[in-house]
C-alpha cells in the first residue's frame, strides 16, 4: 500500500510517497482442543521471526522445543504430560513474543 503526502506546505513541495504495510500478528493453535493428559498434540504458530528458537509450555512445564522456519512458522508435536487437575495454559514463546493457545485440563 502506498500514499502520497499532498499537503501544500510550499509552492515547491511535490509531496512524498509513503509506503506502508498491514501488520502481521503472530497466531498459534493447539490441536486437538481439548486434549487429555498423555495424548499427542500439535502446536502450530505463524507470524514469528524466522529461524529462531521456540519453546512450548504447559503451565510452567516445558513440553517441546523447536525452531521457526524461514517464514516464521513452526509445527511441533508432543505428548501432554500428566499434570494435577485444573486448567493449564499452553503458551509458545520465541524471541520476546509469547503466544497463548488454550487451557487444558
Amino acid at each position: 500500500m502506498s500514499a502520497t503526502d499532498v499537503l501544500d506546505e510550499s509552492a515547491d513541495e511535490l509531496g512524498e510517497i509513503i509506503h506502508t504495510a498491514f501488520p502481521v500478528f503472530p497466531v498459534c493453535s493447539v490441536t486437538p482442543d481439548p486434549a487429555a493428559a498423555l495424548s499427542e498434540v500439535t502446536a502450530s504458530a505463524t507470524g514469528l521471526l524466522p529461524n529462531q528458537p521456540l519453546d512450548v509450555l504447559l503451565g510452567t512445564i516445558e513440553v517441546a522445543r523447536g525452531v521457526t522456519d524461514a517464514t516464521g512458522a513452526a509445527t511441533l508435536t508432543f505428548q501432554l504430560p500428566a499434570v494435577p487437575g485444573g486448567n493449564h495454559l499452553v503458551t509458545m514463546g520465541s524471541v520476546g513474543t509469547v503466544l497463548y493457545s488454550g487451557l487444558y485440563r
